[in-house]
């Protein structure tokens, strides 16, 4: 079987929805009877094998208008036998013999459409309904979002897989073979991860915890991991304010090997995202060993499987969180690793089951 499959999210640093289609795919490529052809709009950060080709096309487009022009013509050049939209979307024509799996992360554009860029919300709101209903098979990365797919498209996904994280997180560490806080210039920390956009209510959170330390209650310092996004002018300015008093550090993009250490070594991991399709950072969390504290969205609750301590995405519900944080008051838990269901050649299989079965 040849799989084409859509590669744009396979960047030098992979965010979510890269990291799972790379988990996947890694062990797919693993089944040598398949060839993978990859394509992208840019550079495409993938192990060689010899069962693995890359295409990658110039000029540059961004979304849409590649997958609509460049991907369209390959596809026909190539005629693989299925196409894999892990990222959400199809291309609007293929060859007929050429079977469509798609995978749904989240309908963001539907539940917050203001943390997204304008051109951004309008491809999603075009195209991603139509990827759904010309789809030959969907999984969904979690019941939530499941859920949303049958109330705003009248289609259920065949599968849910949720998002597989790396074995590094799973290794045992321990403080006395662990340096991350003085690579990075931590002491005493609570972490949290995810690119700088609104999606991530950011700003909320900062608030939170400058108004609370400002109140006088003492609590870590907050280390924030994660790129540059979007909509950045008011988020800058208060992180600034917070790395001034020495209370906030900003980490920037953290190799991937490096997470496991500072998850382990933070008091506690705190999400405040006002949506999420998933939440792997929740379950990578877990998996370090780091008890979490997160928004009451179902989606990563989901991902928890509700061992966290929750707040709503607001100011006040935060600092009222933090406060009792500071005080003692929070019992913070952690999940077991080994009730954690993290098996990235179950999620292969079942990908390939559906590929093999469109």
């Amino acid at each position: 079987m040849i799989i084409g499959v859509d590669a744009t999210a396979l960047v030098k640093n992979r965010t979510g929805v890269g990291n799972y289609i790379f988990s996947v795919l890694n062990e797919m490529v693993k089944n040598a009877k398949h060839t993978f052809i990859l394509y992208s709009n840019q550079e495409i950060f993938f192990p060689d094998h010899n069962n693995v080709k890359k295409v990658t096309h110039q000029p540059y487009r961004k979304g849409p208008a590649w997958q609509n022009t460049q991907l369209i013509k390959s596809l026909f050049k190539d005629r693989p036998d299925v196409f894999w939209g892990g990222n959400g979307y199809l291309p609007l024509l293929a060859p007929k013999k050429t079977k469509m799996v798609l995978t749904v992360h989240d309908l963001v554009y539907q539940y917050a459409p203001e943390t997204m860029p304008l051109i951004s919300r309008l491809s999603r709101k075009c195209f991603q309904p139509w990827a759904v209903k010309k789809a030959d098979r969907i999984v969904a990365v979690s019941q939530s979002t499941a859920s949303e797919m049958n109330t705003h498209y009248g289609r259920l996904p065949d599968q849910i897989v949720h998002p597989q994280i790396s074995n590094n997180y799973f290794r045992r560490l321990d403080t006395s073979s662990v340096n991350i806080k003085d690579r990075y210039g931590l002491s005493s920390y609570l972490l949290t991860i995810g690119t700088l956009e609104p999606r991530k209510n950011m700003i909320t959170l900062i608030k939170s915890y400058l108004s609370v330390i400002n109140e006088g209650y003492v609590l870590p310092q907050l280390a924030i991991v994660g790129g540059k996004g979007w909509m950045q002018g008011e988020l800058d300015i208060l992180v600034e304010a917070g790395v001034e008093k020495g209370v906030i550090k900003k980490l920037g993009y953290v190799p991937d090997e490096d997470l496991p250490a500072l998850y382990f070594e933070a008091k506690a991991f705190i999400l405040a995202s006002t949506y999420e399709g998933f939440g792997m950072p929740v379950l990578e969390a877990q998996a370090s060993g780091c008890p979490v504290l997160i928004s009451n969205i179902s989606s990563m609750q989901e991902a928890a499987n509700r061992v966290c301590d929750t707040f709503e995405p607001t100011v006040s519900s935060i600092s009222k969180t933090l406060i009792e944080l500071s005080k003692g008051n929070i019992p913070t838990v952690c999940r077991l690793r080994s009730d954690i269901n993290n098996d990235p050649q179950t999620a292969c299989d079942v990908y390939l089951d559906l590929m093999e079965k469109a």
